[in-house]
């Protein structure tokens, strides 16, 4: 029984063959390059020979694309990987640690200028309403302590080595984020 094959492949040279003999000369020496695709030519019927070599691999589009998919999701798990490494390495620098450091120093110096703050209010308002020169004094004692926070507070902002490890950290956990519902959402 008479056929033809129509063999293309992106890069390759496009070959047509009408019989089945040289159809399976033709399965060989293609598959040695790459997998072909099967196709067939307008008003002609696909019909089957027991000459056809039936271990040539043909790739259905569905199986192209759960190749091109699983591709995909493979690239996604390696860059996700990839930025998951770069900030475990962050996360474990001294540079990082000296940063956390430094941040909750300056988090309990805005603690104690707040206290000092309302303190301080309370004091130069019970001085205005009882002239007491008590209450005066422990409002100036206040306004020092009050005055050394603000001044140490400023200093530690000058410490902090690297304020964009923050901005960086936060960058890489959005592109995490970011990598894993892709990747949910394509499996």
């Amino acid at each position: 029984m008479a056929f033809t094959i129509k063999a293309t492949k992106a890069g390759y040279r496009t070959r047509t063959f009408k019989h089945a003999k040289i159809a399976k000369k033709m399965t060989q020496s293609v598959t040695k390059e790459q997998p072909i695709t099967k196709s067939t030519t307008a008003n002609q019927p696909t019909s089957t020979s027991n000459n056809t070599d039936t271990t040539t691999p043909i790739v259905s589009a569905e199986t192209a694309k759960q190749q091109a998919l699983a591709t995909k999701i493979a690239g996604y798990q390696a860059e996700l990987s990839e930025y998951q490494s770069e900030l475990e390495t962050i996360l474990n620098s001294s540079d990082y640690a000296k940063f956390i450091e430094l941040t909750n120093e300056c988090d309990q110096t805005v603690q104690e200028i707040q206290k000092y703050t309302s303190q301080l209010v309370a004091a130069q308002f019970a001085a205005a309403q009882t002239n007491s020169t008590e209450f005066k004094s422990l409002a100036t004692e206040l306004e020092q302590k009050l005055n050394a926070s603000r001044t140490k507070l400023e200093q530690l902002n000058k410490q902090i080595p690297f304020p964009s490890i923050q901005r960086q950290i936060e960058a890489i956990q959005t592109r995490i984020g970011t990598l894993k519902t892709l990747i949910s959402a394509l499996s």
